[in-house]
């Protein structure tokens, strides 16, 4: 018989075996319980962070800093919650296990990213935003004032350096694997700190470059191109107009207007063995044919050298623009008055430029004329200060975004800065678009007004590394009734109109371009390799009212995220789409 004692302990040992399990249980449950209230804590804090986001960089870089302060603290209370629950020590402990810790380190650096944003970028944004507001820019005259935009300008690379390390941190955290639920928003997430690394970096730019190129630091001259999208190059157009301008402290002021210059016997500058093989020496040789490459840089080094032997006068830097952007410019300033009579506005800038011109002018110099005139104007009301400021500045960012403005510095410190940017049209070792369509017109003619062009990036399914490239060219030219001057010399009397245009693809550094294809069917193709990129030349020819597909298989992409992708700027926007799932 047992004693007592002995059950009792018995006992003990039974209440225990039971106990300890319920224990257990119970602070699993508990635990679970504290992680889910964490949980519903940080996705509640991060979805209205998320949604307010956008509003208040709206806000701060629409100038509307009343809105932008009463709104900032509730933000940063949201991202603080998400942030502090995202980080406890129940949070991070639970982070090491097997099955939701990815989950939960995602959750936990993107909350820290989002509260960084808050805490970090925006405030600066804020401060600096007086200076960034376009009315506080303008002075009498149309002269800038300078002295915000230097005072803010440390402020602003501060802004893009925080942004940077919060889009980086959110970038490093690995989607594959992530539950459903959170895959989602860590991409909304991502894409939105994408966008907003292109504000703050636009920003700070814009203060590190804006007051030494506009004279601050001494008066500065330009070259300014006028690029005619007519007449298709990779950067956008022949140079169909050329002007010398000048900054002085602020101050802007057109000097000399012109059009082309007579062709040198021979390369103005050493070209490139790529440029040699894609473009012949005529893009050294002659103005229009500078734009024939896609990089800027080396478009506006012959353009300056062209323009110093013809003229003796060397600049400062090289500025660009097409009929497109001098649009944009004039939703600001309002129509312009030209010396013909006619009247250059936001709506008529395009059609008048690139095509009505033609019609009433059948010799190229009185042509030239008419696009140097019309330039000249549109900078006149622009350095006058004439319109609404905010709108004009709208335009110019837009106009940099699409590639439509560019701008090359020869002062090394303010190009490095400018070859980052979009604004920089060039296509560096590394980083830049992945993948680039440029168009370059074969006809000598203007058919390139007609020209509509859809380009789509899509993954290859067997190999992630790899991309299709399509691009669909199509022609809304008349079979009848164009003068010749714009259907080209170059092109047989039975064909008048054809759009004749070689299409350049251009893969990502060190990567490689083994398969063309047009209208489906494989078409061999020059191969080149530009300064570290592979280049791929087809020449197509679309006739009135007809199309042509390109289709490019490139490789040696980044396996995940979607293509970057930039394309000539033509008269008529492409339609442009890049995805990161296969074809």
């Amino acid at each position: 018989m047992n004693s007592p004692r002995g059950a009792s302990a018995a006992s003990s040992r039974r209440r225990a075996v039971v106990v300890v399990p319920v224990v257990v249980v119970l602070a699993l449950l508990l635990a679970t319980a504290w992680l889910a209230h964490r949980a519903l804590q940080v996705r509640d804090a991060l979805t209205s962070a998320s949604a307010q986001l956008p509003g208040l960089q709206a806000a701060v870089l629409d100038g509307d800093a009343a809105t932008a302060r009463e709104a900032l603290p509730d933000l940063q209370a949201r991202t603080a919650r998400a942030r502090t629950a995202s980080s406890d020590p129940l949070w991070r402990a639970a982070g090491v296990l097997p099955a939701v810790g990815d989950d939960l380190r995602a959750v936990s650096a993107v909350s820290a990213a989002v509260d960084d944003v808050a805490v970090d970028v925006l405030p600066r944004l804020l401060g600096a935003s007086e200076a960034l507001d376009p009315a506080a820019l303008a002075g009498e005259g149309g002269r800038l004032q300078l002295g915000p935009l230097q005072a803010a300008a440390p402020a602003l690379a501060e802004a893009d350096d925080a942004a940077r390390n919060a889009r980086d941190a959110v970038t490093a955290v690995p989607v594959e694997g992530l539950l459903p639920q959170l895959s989602g928003p860590v991409g909304r997430v991502r894409d939105g700190l994408d966008d907003l690394v292109a504000t703050t970096g636009a920003a700070s730019r814009i203060a590190a470059l804006v007051p030494p190129m506009a004279g601050a630091d001494g008066r500065r001259t330009y070259m300014l191109l006028v690029q005619n999208n007519a007449e298709l190059r990779a950067t956008g157009g022949i140079p169909g107009a050329w002007a010398v301008v000048t900054a002085d402290d602020g101050a802007l002021e057109l000097e000399q207007v012109g059009s082309a210059f007579e062709p040198a016997d021979e390369p103005v500058l050493p070209l490139d063995p790529a440029d040699l093989a894609l473009h012949g020496d005529r893009m050294g040789r002659y103005l229009q044919s500078t734009t024939s490459t896609p990089r800027f840089p080396v478009a506006a080094g012959l353009a300056r050298e062209m323009l110093r032997r013809s003229t003796g006068t060397e600049v400062d830097g090289v500025l660009s623009v097409d009929p497109v952007a001098l649009s944009y410019v004039l939703a600001g300033t309002g129509p312009v008055a030209l010396p013909t009579g006619d009247e250059l506005s936001a709506a008529t800038a395009v059609p008048l430029l690139l095509s009505d011109v033609y019609a009433r002018y059948e010799d190229p110099a009185a042509q030239d004329d008419f696009f140097a005139d019309a330039a000249g104007a549109v900078f006149e009301g622009l350095a006058a200060g004439e319109g609404d400021r905010r709108v004009v500045l709208a335009g110019l960012l837009r106009a940099g975004r699409e590639g439509r403005l560019l701008a090359w510095s020869a002062d090394e410190r303010e190009q490095a800065l400018l070859s980052g940017a979009a604004v920089g049209g060039d296509l560096p070792a590394e980083g830049g678009p992945d993948v680039g369509v440029f168009l370059d017109d074969g006809t000598e003619g203007k058919v390139g007004y007609y020209l509509r062009a859809a380009v789509s990036v899509r993954r290859a399914c067997a190999d992630a590394g790899s991309v299709e490239v399509e691009t669909v060219l199509s022609s809304s030219a008349p079979a009848l009734g164009l003068p010749r001057y714009v259907t080209g010399t170059r092109v047989p009397e039975g064909e008048r109109g054809t759009a004749v245009t070689n299409v350049m693809v251009y893969g990502p550094a060190d990567g490689g371009i083994a398969t063309v294809a047009l209208d489906g069917e494989d078409v061999p193709f020059t191969s080149v390799d530009d300064r570290g990129r592979p280049v791929a030349l087809v020449r197509v020819a679309v006739p009135p009212g007809g199309s042509a597909t390109v289709t490019a298989g490139v490789a040696g992409l980044p396996r995940t995220g979607a293509p970057s992708l930039r394309v000539t700027p033509m008269a008529q926007p492409a339609d442009v789409t890049s995805t990161a799932s296969c074809a």
